[in-house]
């Protein structure tokens, strides 16, 4: 699980610095080698000297937007990058703030605003893998599963994929053996219940069978009461004077 979450990490999260995806006209080659540097600058992911460097283009010729659009984007990129290093240390909560207030600033950044959601449900990615981990029948894990695949819908990397599959197997056999011991259960209960009837049978058989002994006992002395003329029986031992 702790693989996972490091995976979850490191992959899970989506955050790269990205380009206009559009080429522009060259600007004026008295200012080539501050374009040079400045774009020199973002094929390095240099965000911050990007930024600087971009500034000092524009203020050379401000008609040239197109540079202010990749300030903006170096700029997202800069907020970007200190989220992820936030991230790669396990700072999540810190890094909350940081790509909401960017996201918010840059909302052309795709990347960056679809970013947030999925640092929330990563913040998040700890607790559901622990519920799962801690499931203690084939119900529980069920229920933790699709809750972890509902609050990482943003996050399935290859291996928390791989992960859910192997579990929900795992959930599967722990079914299987629930509902055998469920049958079983029921097998021997119905085999209990019927060895108590059969008990019940043969203790009423008893108690007739030991009735009749005794109705025959009793009948036995009456016959011999009568053949003694009734005459009760009498002490027959002398009193000693």
């Amino acid at each position: 699980m702790k693989n996972i979450i490091t995976s979850l990490t490191l992959t899970g999260l989506v955050l790269f610095f990205c380009g206009c995806g559009k080429e522009h006209k060259a600007p004026p080659t008295q200012k080539l080698e501050l374009t040079v540097r400045f774009f020199r600058s973002i094929a390095k992911k240099n965000s911050v000297a990007a930024v600087q460097q971009g500034r000092k283009l524009y203020a050379l010729d401000p008609k040239q937007d197109y540079i202010l659009r990749l300030i903006s984007i170096q700029e997202s990129n800069e907020s970007v990058f200190n989220a992820q290093t936030l991230i790669r240390q396990g700072r999540i909560q810190e890094a909350l703030p940081i790509i909401a207030s960017a996201a918010k600033q840059y909302p052309e950044n795709r990347m960056l605003v679809s970013a947030y959601p999925k640092l929330v449900q990563l913040r998040n990615a700890e607790k559901l893998l622990i519920a799962m981990k801690n499931a203690k029948n084939a119900s529980a894990m069920r229920g933790a599963r699709i809750a972890a695949r509902a609050g990482l819908s943003r996050n399935l990397t290859p291996q928390l994929r791989k992960y859910l599959q192997e579990y929900e197997k795992m959930e599967q056999r722990i079914t299987d053996k629930e509902r055998q011991h469920t049958l079983d259960a029921n097998v021997n209960a119905k085999q209990d219940i019927k060895k108590a009837q059969q008990a019940a049978v043969e203790r009423v058989a008893n108690e007739r069978f030991y009735q009749q002994q005794t109705a025959e006992k009793h009948a036995e002395g009456e016959d011999v009461r009568r053949e003694a003329g009734a005459v009760p029986f009498e002490n027959t031992e002398q009193k000693v004077k």
